[in-house]
């Protein structure tokens, strides 16, 4: 094993006690029993570590604290939210009639056609729809139609909410800053 200049390390089966890059990078070797748990502590730690020398040697690493990656954690931050956002418009739409209706991307579609039915057909004045719960109701025309219109609104709010966060955590510049958004 090598330990380049940049405390990365390399293995290297062929020559598993030699520098075979001639470049004076540190050498561990690899056939020796009392290098194995030097040798793992390199591995689970490299390249966030000081090298201990002695007499020209790795004798020991101390492993340093990684840094943290906010641009990776700011993009699990928005990927979280997005998922909420898209369960919150699923799962938690209650029209003003109190009934909750669910709004699965092929509810939409539905609820889409029965508004252009209702368009093209004036004379329909009740719309059967299932709640969230999978009971069969009997809508009025405009009961119904003032579902449709909440439904759209309800998606909408929930769209620029999850839009609103998002910038909020891409303005943070801490881990604790981003951690502190929530829906």
């Amino acid at each position: 094993m090598i330990i380049k200049s940049d405390n990365t390390y390399e293995t290297n089966k062929i020559f598993p006690s030699n520098d075979w890059y001639n470049e004076g990078n540190y050498v561990i070797d690899e056939t020796k029993e009392e290098n194995r748990n030097l040798i793992q502590k390199i591995k689970n730690s490299a390249p966030y570590m000081d090298l201990v020398i002695e007499n020209g040697q790795v004798i020991d690493v101390t492993p340093l604290e990684k840094p943290i990656d906010l641009d990776r954690i700011k993009n699990s931050k928005i990927d979280n939210l997005s998922l909420k956002c898209r369960e919150v418009i699923i799962n938690n739409f209650v029209a003003s009639n109190g009934n909750g209706y669910r709004l699965e991307i092929e509810d939409q579609l539905n609820m889409q056609g029965q508004k252009a039915t209702l368009d093209d057909d004036t004379s329909i004045t009740e719309v059967d729809w299932m709640t969230i719960d999978d009971n069969n109701v009997t809508h009025s025309r405009d009961e119904w139609l003032t579902i449709y219109k909440e439904a759209f609104q309800h998606k909408n709010e929930c769209i620029f909410k999850n839009k609103e966060l998002r910038d909020q955590v891409r303005a943070c510049e801490t881990k604790e800053e981003v951690e502190a958004v929530t829906w």
